[in-house]
């Protein structure tokens, strides 16, 4: 009988070992594969997928329609989590391809463009032959972006956005100070005007990128009390 455990103890160890290693090789030939494709992909493709989020976000910014035409999809997904200023809990929010174009609009006839202080930074994910994801840090809050090659040309399939999380208490030290501190604060002030735009506390601008976007304003414009 104890024969008879010592195989199975035996088998099962084996059997472990076995399952590891093919574990193993799995994600290191998975590594490989990944590896292969980033080599294969040349720097003038990462730029090209780079250019239709820099154009997507500098159509918002701009209200530069023909920038966002063709940077997105019309059968683009975006959704949104957004927290108005006076509110504790996020509230979520479809933006179809035609209120894109609405916003820009909107941007444009009011002259309400974007500070050059507005941030856009770009981090590219993956880039593959056909596919890419990338995440956008905006004045709205943080954009993930997938993207796809249609007939040679980079553009925005799908978007999940959130407003800015709710930034921590300084510490008993009073926040950094020094040159760094004082940059982020001169650039915080910049944008802080063009931000309360996007975030206005009655809820105007509902239902866009940002929260209480500008697109349903023009869908129901203002009365004379509300002027």
């Amino acid at each position: 009988m104890a024969q008879y455990q010592t195989r199975a103890s035996v088998c099962v160890r084996t059997l472990s070992k076995a399952v590891v290693a093919l574990a193993c090789a799995a994600v290191v030939s998975g590594s490989s594969l990944l590896a292969q494709d980033a080599a294969t992909v040349s720097p003038a493709e990462r730029e090209a997928v780079k250019r239709a989020v820099l154009d997507y976000v500098e159509g918002f910014y701009e209200g530069d329609s023909a920038k966002l035409a063709r940077s997105i999809r019309p059968e683009v997904y975006k959704y949104g989590f957004w927290k108005a200023r006076d509110s504790t809990r996020y509230a979520g929010e479809q933006m179809t391809w035609p209120e894109f174009f609405s916003y820009a609009r909107s941007v444009k006839q009011n002259n309400r463009q974007a500070p050059p202080t507005a941030p856009k930074r770009i981090e590219l994910y993956d880039v593959q032959n056909q596919t890419a994801s990338a995440k956008l840090t905006a004045s709205w809050g943080t954009d993930y972006l997938l993207l796809g090659k249609y007939d040679g040309k980079w553009m925005i399939s799908s978007v999940m956005w959130q407003s800015p999380p709710p930034r921590p208490a300084p510490s008993g030290g009073g926040g950094r100070g020094g040159a760094e501190g004082a940059d982020d604060r001169t650039e915080a002030n910049a944008v802080e005007p063009f931000e309360n735009d996007l975030l206005a506390t009655d809820n105007l601008y509902r239902g866009t990128f940002a929260p209480d976007g500008l697109w349903r304003a023009i869908q129901v414009p203002r009365s004379a009390s509300q002027q």
